[in-house]
Order: structure tokens, then sequence, then C-alpha cells
């Protein structure tokens, strides 16, 4: 049985892999950057999505990807082997 740090190496030792964690890191870290400078500015939600031609909901999702965790990642790119 393969213990978990030594299976997160080999996915990481992964070319696919590699290259799925770093664009999802990538989009990650520009939702950050969305949702903190909406913060900054002050806005709501709603009045993004007003500016923007889109539903609060759709900022909502924004917002919501990211604060996902990387290691979800790991889910998809495995379930893509």
């Amino acid at each position: 049985m393969i213990q978990g740090q030594q299976w997160a190496d080999g996915l990481h030792s992964d070319p696919a892999f590699q290259q799925i964690y770093e664009e999802e890191a990538a989009k990650s870290e520009l939702w950050l950057q969305l949702v903190e400078a909406r913060q900054a500015a002050g806005l709501t939600q709603q009045q993004v999505a007003e500016r923007m031609g889109i539903s609060q909901s759709q900022i909502a999702r924004i917002g919501k990807a990211a604060m996902t965790p990387i290691r979800s990642v790991h889910s998809g790119a495995i379930s893509r082997r």
C-alpha cells in the first residue's frame, strides 16, 4: 500500500497532473484577485454583476471558485486518468 505522501509525490511527478495543477492554481489566484479587488472597491456582488451585465449568482460562483482548495484538483486529475 502506498503511503499518502508517496502517492502525492507520484502525482506531482506526473507531467499531465502537474499541468492541470498549475492551470487550476493560476485560475484560483485570478479569482482570488478579482474577489479582493471587488471588496477593496467596496462593491457588493450585485453591484459588480450589474456593471458586468451578468447575474449576482455568477459573481458568487467566482467568489466560491476563489476559495476552493487546490487539493480538489487531485480528484479531478485522478478521474481524468
